[in-house]
């Protein structure tokens, strides 16, 4: 009897999900959500097929059949679950939305798509429950290839998932899926993401915030701390003991490079590869250097050695002169004979509060001007 009891208990649970689905299916005209999918609060999984879609769909939905693309693969059904780390190239159909409120994330697309083709992910997206993301306040939404949001209607909400981080690596995934479900031998590249199981809405709000908030870019002289211990070249080995020795990162890319960084030149740094500088040019920029040690000694004088300042007005004057060794000579007979209130005066240096035409640096410029020419 008890048995009897048991299957009949499995068997009315099983064409009450069955039923709840199809209701679901057949009410979703729209094609957001693939049929059969499982809602992210139940625990139970279901079949799923290809069906047609709307014009409105998240990025993995598909119209008609998954085409007969190898990298490609149908979403099992089975509610995503902490701790697995998930391919979207393999979760065709899973009913997805982005947050409508954050930032737009097409206008990031083919950039992101760039990157990721070249370099993969480096980490994980990160997705919840689009009913958390409701619960804090904000809209669960599909986003046209345009921009244009389509919010979720409330009713599909408990059937969707949403990302919370990664909004611009997916719409640049979200392009190459487009191409990889046209041509059978395109392989998107690997759109990996995480889900976070959060149930409390104010959790979810302070750790959305503080993805967007608090993360800090990578600064230009963290990089090439990165390179030189990697790459070992002698260029970012040299920028980096400045660093370490105080110097300020413009400062001493000055005095390494004999310029500016620029971002081409940051990439190919952290590539391992040779950035273009103008040999003679830093060489005589570094003479110079040596000669500034030996002058500005002392806790007093470091701030003008390790400055911008300095530095920038030593690389301009050696951009502008032909002869950069002689340049280097007249640095060393000059500064090597500065006295002691010269030095203070260089130490005091201070801008006129307001003034742009009278900076600090436009003050200590001045003064180098002055010894260098007399």
């Amino acid at each position: 009897m008890i048995i009897m009891n048991s299957n009949l208990e499995n068997a009315m649970a099983k064409q009450t999900e069955q039923a709840t689905i199809q209701a679901m299916v057949e009410s979703i005209n729209n094609g957001m959500i693939p049929q059969g999918s499982a809602t992210p609060d139940s625990n139970c999984s279901a079949e799923v097929q290809g069906v047609p879609v709307g014009e409105k769909t998240s990025g993995t939905a598909t119209s008609g059949t998954v085409p007969s693309n190898p990298y490609l693969k149908k979403w099992d059904g089975i509610p995503l679950q902490p701790g697995i780390l998930y391919h979207r190239n393999q979760m065709i159909g899973l009913p997805e939305c982005c947050i409508m409120e954050n930032r737009l994330a097409v206008n990031r697309a083919e950039g992101w798509l760039k990157i990721c083709r070249e370099t993969g992910m480096a980490q994980p997206a990160k997705y919840v429950k689009a009913s958390v993301v409701k619960a804090a306040g904000f809209t669960p939404a599909i986003i046209d290839s345009d921009g244009t949001p389509h919010p979720v209607p409330d009713e599909q909400v408990p059937y969707c998932y949403a990302k919370m981080d990664g909004h611009g690596r997916c719409a640049a995934h979200d392009i190459d899926l487009a191409k990889a479900k046209e041509d059978p031998d395109h392989k998107p590249f690997d759109f990996t993401f995480l889900f976070d199981d959060i149930m409390d809405p104010d959790l979810f709000l302070k750790q959305f915030i503080s993805i967007n908030f608090d993360t800090k870019k990578t600064t230009n002289a963290e990089l090439t701390g990165y390179a030189a211990a990697v790459h070992k070249d002698p260029y970012t080995e040299y920028y980096h003991k400045l660093l370490k020795d105080g110097y300020v990162a413009k400062a001493a890319a000055y005095y390494t490079f004999g310029k500016e960084p620029t971002r081409e030149d940051m990439k190919k740094i952290n590539e391992g590869k040779s950035v273009n500088v103008n040999e003679e040019q830093v060489n005589a920029i570094r003479k110079a250097l040596e000669v500034y040690k030996n002058v500005f000694v002392g806790n007093a004088s470091a701030k003008l050695l390790h400055g911008v300042p300095l530095a920038k007005w030593t690389y301009n004057k050696v951009k502008s002169c032909g002869d950069k060794e002689a340049f280097a000579t007249q640095i060393a007979q000059k500064f090597n004979s500065l006295d002691a209130k010269q030095i203070a005066e260089m130490q005091d240096a201070r801008g006129v509060k307001n003034d742009k035409t009278q900076t600090t640096e436009v003050v200590l410029g001045e003064l180098f001007d002055k010894i260098f020419n007399n």
